[in-house]
């Protein structure tokens, strides 16, 4: 009897290790997938910041092109102005 007792708790013990064996992989999978993910993200985050520097940059110059535009055609409506009088 003892030593059918001694072969089940055995068989628990190593059926319990398998289980935790599979549990860790499976949980070690799933964290080099989660660090792939953050990866891909950080480098989507960086090329959206870029593009954001980008986008102001570009809208800062059109406007400060539109001001001197606006600025130019008002000097010659000016002259014009003052050239019926």
């Amino acid at each position: 009897m003892a030593s059918v007792s001694i072969n089940k708790n055995s068989d628990e013990s190593i059926s319990q290790e398998e289980t935790e064996r599979k549990l860790r992989e499976k949980l070690e999978l799933e964290l080099g997938s989660k660090e792939r993910e953050i990866a891909a993200l950080v480098v989507d985050t960086q090329k959206l910041q870029s593009t954001l520097i980008k986008v102001k940059e570009t809208s800062v110059a059109q406007v400060e092109k539109r001001k001197m535009n606006n600025v130019s055609d008002l000097h010659v409506f000016r002259y014009l102005i003052l050239k019926m009088f």
